[in-house]
C-alpha cells in the first residue's frame, strides 16, 4: 500500500481545516452528461447543484431516443437549466468538450464535470474548490481534484489508486483531511481548472466513452502537472450496470457493447507515445484480461465474446471512435444495458447483483 506523501519542496498536501469554509470566489460551470436519463434522478443532481453558490450548469445529452431527450428538456425547463442536445450520440468525451467550449464562452473559470447517475451535495463541491484553491496557492501544477467516491449499490468505497510496480492499480492510503496525490480521476466530479484544459488539451473524443478521464489524466501529468483525490468531498457514483464476483474480487459487469470500448480504447491508449512501457505493459495485459473473464465466465458469453474479440481487433488496428455496428454496418448500437436484459443476465449467474432502476 503507498501512503500519500507531499511533493519534495512544496506545501503539505493537507489544507487547513479554516480553507474548506471559505467561500467560492471563481465562476464555475458544472456539465452534466446524460443519455436516457431517469427523470427523477436526473433532477435530485440537478437541485443539489443548484444549491452551491455561483454555479451555473448545463446539459449536454447524448440520447439516442426522442423520449430520451425529452425528460432532459423536461428537466432543463423545470429547473431553467439550459441543455445542449447532441445530433447523435458522440460520446463522453465530446459532450465533455461541449461543456468546456461553454464554459470559455460564459467567462467561467473552472468546469465541473458530472454523470446523470451521480449524487454529489453542495458541502462536497465547495469542498472541491477550497482543495483546488489551497493547491493553487501552494504553486502546485494542478490539472484536476476529485471526490471521494462511494458505491450505493454495494456499500464500498472506491479508492485513489496509482499503478504499482506489479502492473496492478493500487490503493493509496491516505487520513481523511488529506489531499490524495494519484494518477487518475474518474471524470464524473472532477473539478478542472480551465487553464489547465488549455495547456493538457480537450478529451480525446476517439475513445468516445472509457478510458477518457483515465487518458486525459496521464496526458495531464505527461505534461508535468498532478491530479488529487479530496476525502473531504464525498459523491454517490456506481461503476457497471451490475457486478459479478470472479475469482475472489467484485469486478464490474456493462453490457457486452460497452466492454466492446473497453478492450478497445485499453489498446488504443497503450499506443500514446507519451506513456511509459509499464502504463502500456498494464493496459494491454488489462485488455487481455478483460476478454479472458468477462467471455469466458460472463453470459451471454458467445456475444461478449464476439463484442469483445472485435474491441481487440479494433484496437490492434487503431480505429476508434463511435462504433456503428458490430460489422461495421452504420446501424445504431445502444450503449445501455435494457433493464429486461439485466435481468436476463442475473437469472442465469448467481453471483451477478444487478442494479434496480426505479
Amino acid at each position: 500500500m503507498l501512503t500519500a506523501q507531499p511533493v519534495a519542496g512544496a506545501a503539505p498536501a493537507t489544507a487547513p481545516a479554516a480553507v474548506h469554509e471559505r467561500p467560492v470566489a471563481v465562476r464555475t460551470l458544472a456539465c452534466v452528461v446524460t443519455y436516457e436519463p431517469d427523470r427523477d434522478q436526473l433532477f435530485e443532481l440537478a437541485m443539489d447543484l443548484q444549491a452551491v453558490p455561483g454555479l451555473q450548469i448545463v446539459f449536454v445529452d447524448n440520447s439516442e431516443t426522442e423520449t430520451g431527450t425529452a425528460e432532459v428538456n423536461a428537466v432543463g425547463r423545470g429547473l431553467d437549466i439550459r441543455v445542449f442536445c447532441n445530433p447523435v450520440n458522440r460520446g463522453v468525451g465530446a459532450a465533455h468538450n461541449v461543456g468546456a467550449e461553454l464554459a470559455r464562452r460564459m467567462g467561467c473559470d473552472r468546469l465541473l464535470l458530472l454523470d446523470q447517475d451521480s449524487r454529489i451535495p453542495a458541502s462536497a463541491v465547495l469542498a472541491l474548490h477550497a482543495a483546488l484553491d489551497f493547491l493553487q496557492s501552494t504553486g502546485r501544477p494542478v490539472a484536476a481534484v476529485g471526490p471521494a467516491l462511494f458505491d450505493p449499490r454495494c456499500g464500498n468505497w472506491l479508492p485513489f489508486v496509482r499503478l504499482g510496480a506489479a502492473l496492478r492499480m493500487r490503493h493509496v492510503e491516505h487520513k481523511d483531511d488529506e489531499l490524495v496525490p494519484c494518477d487518475l480521476l474518474i471524470s464524473s466530479g472532477s473539478l478542472i481548472p480551465l487553464s489547465a484544459l488549455e495547456k493538457v488539451g480537450p478529451l480525446d473524443e476517439e475513445l468516445f466513452i472509457e478510458y477518457v478521464d483515465v487518458e486525459w489524466c496521464a496526458r495531464a501529468r505527461s505534461n508535468g502537472m498532478q491530479v488529487f483525490g479530496v476525502p473531504a468531498a464525498v459523491m454517490r457514483h456506481s461503476i457497471g450496470e451490475a457486478r459479478v464476483r470472479r475469482f475472489g474480487r467484485w469486478l464490474p459487469l456493462h453490457s457486452p457493447v460497452r466492454q466492446y470500448y473497453g478492450v478497445r480504447n485499453a489498446l488504443l491508449f497503450a499506443r500514446k507515445p507519451y506513456l511509459s512501457l509499464r502504463w502500456r505493459l498494464h493496459l494491454i495485459t488489462r485488455a487481455l484480461a478483460l476478454f479472458a473473464i468477462y467471455a469466458g465466465t460472463c453470459a451471454p458469453r458467445l456475444e461478449r465474446a464476439r463484442w469483445l474479440g472485435l474491441g481487440l481487433w479494433h484496437g490492434l488496428i487503431g480505429r476508434g471512435g463511435r462504433l456503428g455496428g458490430p460489422q461495421g454496418t452504420g446501424a445504431r448500437v445502444p450503449h445501455d444495458v435494457p433493464a429486461r436484459a439485466q435481468a436476463s443476465q442475473a437469472s442465469e449467474d448467481p453471483d451477478l447483483v444487478t442494479v434496480i432502476r426505479q
